[in-house]
């Protein structure tokens, strides 16, 4: 591979990171703002604030409500 080609490559992949990063956190605002959703709506306040500190018990959530 030449130095261009290799530059290219790189210049490649970065872009690539890029997109994948903001994907993603466009992903977890959405799967967020839907639980945000379903806890206020059954009234579960305590829930939560406890999965704005907790991402253990955040995703134990996102499995029960299917997010």
């Amino acid at each position: 591979m030449t130095k261009v080609e290799q530059l290219i490559y790189e210049d490649g992949l970065a872009d690539g990171k890029t997109a994948g990063r903001a994907e993603g956190r466009a992903e977890g605002e959405r799967r967020l703002g839907s639980l945000t959703l379903s806890l206020l709506s059954e009234k579960r306040y305590q829930d939560l604030e406890r999965v704005s500190k907790d991402a253990g018990y955040r995703e134990k959530l996102y499995q029960k409500y299917g997010i």
